[in-house]
């Protein structure tokens, strides 16, 4: 009988004491738990931001693919007048521009094309400038056009400057007089 009456009060002791392990483990837990999910979530946002940049720049490839096709294979194509006419790298530089006008591209650097995808996603192109470089093989003159500007994600109703990536493509032009 006397070893029970010691014991009085060592089971409340012991479910305090177990309360209050579990009191301090349950925060540790889930912290780690939501910054797991926080994580988890930025890393999907940049993935996803990664290919909204990739598609822009698909977008200005096949951009710069038509207009090279249309001077290449339609005699009465607009760009391929205006580059049968050009004279200087100036008048090359122009022809291209007036071309990704038409794409509402605007080398001027002033205007950005919106390009969305659904009411979350998409990306934004800004031409930010052209440039030509002028050489010469043999008789035949050699005009790139370069074609530089940026391109900027939006995803989740805003657009990430961060993640916003520069793309620079060129145009061969022969000149053969």
């Amino acid at each position: 009988m006397k070893l029970l009456k010691n014991q009085k009060g060592y089971a409340l002791l012991l479910v305090l004491v177990i309360i209050v392990i579990i009191g301090i483990i349950i925060p540790l837990i889930m912290s780690s738990i939501t910054n797991s999910a926080r994580q988890y979530e930025l890393t999907a946002q940049h993935l996803q931001n990664d290919k909204l940049v990739s598609m822009g720049e698909m977008y200005i490839e096949s951009v710069v693919d038509r207009i090279v096709q249309n001077a290449s294979e339609n005699a009465n194509s607009t760009v391929t007048k205006c580059l049968e006419g050009a004279k200087n790298s100036n008048d090359y530089k122009n022809c291209i521009g007036a071309e990704l006008g038409r794409y509402q591209l605007s080398p001027t650097g002033t205007s950005e094309m919106n390009i969305q995808l659904d009411s979350n996603n998409g990306y934004k192109i800004k031409i930010v400038g052209l440039a030509v470089n002028e050489s010469s093989i043999g008789t035949e003159k050699l005009y790139t056009v370069t074609v530089k500007g940026t391109i900027t994600p939006f995803f989740g109703g805003k657009f990430d400057t961060s993640s916003a990536s520069e793309f620079e493509r060129s145009i061969k032009l022969v000149d053969i007089p």
